[in-house]
């Protein structure tokens, strides 16, 4: 009779293991299919899912192509490293990842006027 009982509740676990982890495989979803990025007039507007960036030209201080594995939003190891500075010599990193990363990185080098000049023709070979 304790079997029985017992039988009853692994489809309820399963059910409750399935509804635990469906939010976290649905914003997995959202952040991997959501994830954009457009070159606007004043700034770089990011998207990645629920999360929105605006990067300004005016704060941006390097930007280069760059590969590794480190946790962020880029969704490739191939990627785009940019700098930006704030008040107070506060400064901050993002990493983006573009479809056609030489090209981006080009438009927004010419979009940017406070690039450090030896940054401005940096470019990762190999």
């Amino acid at each position: 009779m304790a079997s029985a009982a017992y039988d009853c509740f692994i489809p309820q676990a399963g059910l409750k293991s399935f509804l635990c982890k469906l939010p976290v495989v649905l914003l997995m979803l959202w952040v991997y299919f959501g994830s954009w990025y457009e070159l606007r007039d004043n700034y770089i507007c990011c998207s990645h899912g629920p999360i929105k960036e605006k990067i300004y030209y005016s704060r941006i201080r390097t930007a280069k192509l760059a590969e590794n594995r480190e946790p962020s939003y880029a969704l490739s190891k191939n990627r785009i490293e940019i700098w930006q500075y704030g008040n107070k010599s506060s400064k901050s990193a993002t990493m983006l990842s573009p479809e056609n990363r030489e090209e981006f990185l080009e438009e927004l080098q010419n979009r940017c006027n406070n690039l450090e000049k030896d940054v401005r023709h940096m470019r990762k070979t190999g």
